[in-house]
């Protein structure tokens, strides 16, 4: 379901992030989230989502349409900014994501009520034989009340793992 969520908002690379319906690709640094978040929240459009014609200003930011489909999501579901990530638990920019601006994200916006996250999974298999497989495990976590902990441990593992195969599986277990 992830990924023909991922396929119907036009998304064919991970990292990418909707930030309410809008359209923010790679790993990007902390500052243009922020950026991106102001300008979002402000009624603006991103660079590359903007309409081929002018538009009314909108009333107030229009939170993405993915209700409660995700593989993880914190924060406040009525936070004013909703940032919807596709990721790819074996794409080297995801961990990235995942390592460095991920937890300020978390800190400076989460946790303060202003931005709801979910994640949504969207393994390249052809790229990254083993990321269908790390998205499984973290989800199993899920089902176990420690998504977010698995999430973090598969990134911060992904040398151990990536590779293996069919052996990834005994690691996620592990």
């Amino acid at each position: 379901a992830d990924l023909e969520a991922g396929t119907r908002a036009g998304i064919s690379g991970t990292p990418s992030f909707l930030i309410n319906g809008q359209l923010l690709v790679g790993a990007q640094p902390l500052d243009n989230f922020v950026a991106a978040i102001d300008t979002v929240k402000n009624g603006g459009q991103l660079a590359g989502n903007e309409p081929s014609q002018p538009q009314q200003p909108a009333a107030a930011p229009t939170p993405a349409v993915f209700a409660n489909d995700f593989a993880g999501a914190m924060g406040d579901p009525n936070a004013p900014v909703t940032i919807v990530e596709f990721t790819d638990y074996q794409c080297p920019y995801c961990s990235q994501h995942s390592l460095q601006t991920m937890p300020r994200i978390v800190s400076e916006f989460v946790d303060t009520g202003r931005v709801y996250y979910m994640l949504k999974d969207l393994p390249l298999d052809q790229l990254h034989p083993e990321a269908r497989a790390a998205a499984e495990a973290a989800r199993c976590a899920g089902d176990q009340d420690a998504y977010w902990e698995m999430h973090d441990e598969v990134f911060a593992n992904q040398s151990q793992w990536a590779g293996l195969g069919e052996a990834a599986k005994d690691f996620f277990v592990s």
